[in-house]
């Protein structure tokens, strides 16, 4: 049978506990996505918008998902994947 080693456990997000938790092995890998690429294209969306400037016709906010592991976890990279503390 199989036991609690032979599963691996990701998370999704890239918190800082979360990311304490993978470097600690409690967790196995996280899936992050750039968020602040998600919120920086955004906005400037809605402010070309508001500006009634050249706004996209259609604007998707999809942006690509990256695995994070402890090998990887401070590659440049990957490392601008993870969520800061604060945002101030």
């Amino acid at each position: 049978g199989a036991s609690a080693a032979d599963i691996a456990v990701i998370a999704y997000d890239a918190g800082p506990t979360l990311v304490e938790a993978l470097r600690a092995g409690t967790l196995d890998a996280l899936i992050a996505q750039g968020s602040y690429s998600m919120g920086f294209e955004g906005m400037k969306a809605l402010v070309a918008q508001l500006r009634d400037e050249a706004a996209p016709a259609q604007f998707d906010n999809v942006i690509d998902n990256v695995l994070v592991t402890a090998e990887n976890v401070d590659e440049p990279d990957i490392a601008k994947m993870l969520y800061p503390e604060s945002c101030n």
